[in-house]
């Protein structure tokens, strides 16, 4: 230790080498009883008052020098570090921005179509593309296909046209159909109703023709036979001398209406 200078005294590196150096001299002669020192510990240097003092500052300066140092290659980093997330912050603003009008753009083609059409009626959109000259239609399936990222064979009309006017298309197609099929089922219903009212007047014309007819009679007369019921104990009384109940043929006339 005898050997550094005063630099080498508030030098880190120069002291841990004299350390070093120290230890390698020490187990030299510790050798002969093996023994073996792991580390030499210097506790305390002093110097006059007025010297340790001095020295005491040099290595402060030294310190605040490497502190200096330290917090001057920080604040280089650190500027580094800020301007990269004030450019991540700005290219994700940018990018947000982009995606939400392509999103919006999306929206739009998706819902209402390419085609300006002033016209809000069903099927004027479907109206108008028909008429639209093909070179023109062709540039409008390029810009669709490019907007919705597809072939662009693959883009049909219905991308063209556009989701709200399908949907108006569908629903005036799906009320003009109902409404004509609860018409042709008014209609229908009617003349059947007035079918079968023919056809039942037409059965019952008949019927009663052939329940008044002499057969017809004597059959209503033979099913309201079927309900006659007697008595169990009969008497007879008769001023002609046939019991009544046994002529059948004046009963058969009466049930006939001949009487």
């Amino acid at each position: 230790m005898a050997t550094l200078d005063s630099v080498g005294f508030y030098s880190t590196e120069r002291r841990l080498a004299a350390s070093a150096k120290t230890l390698e001299m020490l187990n030299k002669q510790l050798a002969p009883m093996h023994v073996e020192a792991e580390s030499v510990l210097v506790r305390e240097v002093r110097f006059r008052p007025e010297y340790e003092k001095q020295l005491q500052q040099i290595q402060l300066n030294e310190q605040n020098k490497l502190l200096d140092a330290a917090a001057q290659k920080l604040a280089g980093v650190q500027q580094t570090l800020d301007n990269y997330v004030q450019g991540t912050s700005a290219q994700l603003s940018q990018r947000t921005q982009d995606w939400v009008k392509r999103q919006a753009e999306l929206e739009r083609a998706y819902q209402v179509g390419l085609l300006e059409v002033p016209e809000s009626a069903p099927g004027a959109v479907r109206a108008k593309l028909a008429i639209t000259p093909a070179p023109e239609v062709e540039t409008l399936r390029a810009n669709a296909a490019k907007l919705f990222g597809l072939d662009p064979a693959s883009v049909a009309d219905s991308y063209l046209i556009g989701i709200k006017n399908i949907q108006a298309e569908t629903l005036e197609y799906k009320n003009r159909v109902t409404a004509e099929a609860d018409s042709l089922e008014g209609r229908l219903n009617a003349e059947g109703d007035a079918m079968v009212a023919k056809v039942q007047g037409e059965f019952e014309i008949k019927l009663n023709v052939l329940l008044g007819s002499p057969a017809g009679r004597a059959y209503v007369a033979y099913k309201t036979a079927e309900n006659v019921e007697f008595a169990k104990t009969l008497t007879f009384s008769s001023s002609e001398g046939i019991p009544s109940v046994l002529r059948l043929r004046s009963f058969a006339e009466q049930f006939m209406g001949a009487r």
